[in-house]
């Protein structure tokens, strides 16, 4: 495949159908997908009496649903995390084969992520050079009163 083939069209895709954070996916034996508990936010709890941790660990999947459009080929999907404080993760993707027109591509990235209260933005990108949206997730710290 030559560089012409492989280029991602600015404006004919591929074209972003679902991007989310979410407890679960359940994918049943027909290959149809089921988003379970969109989130765009989590409350970590710690017990009264005790500072707040430096950081804790969650985990949850972020998925994204691509529709082709004009774009065909192998291409590479990653994930940049951009930290409450301005710093960024390491990348973390896949590559992925787009056929063209409405057939798309299903993404999972299970993210485990160490983190601290603020707000989290999932950069999403293609070939590691053009935005195709960004998805947010905040974290809470939650004492419970007593």
């Amino acid at each position: 495949m030559d560089e012409a083939e492989r280029r991602p069209a600015v404006n004919g895709g591929p074209f972003v159908i679902v991007a989310c954070v979410v407890e679960r996916v359940l994918t049943e034996a027909d290959e149809v997908r089921s988003l379970i508990r969109l989130v765009d936010g989590a409350t970590v709890g710690f017990p009264a009496g005790l500072p707040a941790p430096e950081a804790t660990i969650v985990e949850f999947p972020l998925v994204l649903q691509l529709a082709s459009g004009d774009v065909t080929g192998e291409h590479q999907i990653s994930i940049v995390v951009h930290r409450p404080d301005g710093s960024t993760a390491e990348p973390v993707g896949t590559v992925v084969q787009f056929d063209g027109a409405e057939l798309g591509v299903f993404v999972e990235v299970e993210l485990r992520l160490q983190v601290t209260e603020g707000l989290y933005w999932f950069q999403v990108m293609l070939d590691g050079e053009r935005e195709l949206t960004r998805v947010p997730l905040r974290i809470r710290y939650h004492r419970p009163q007593g």
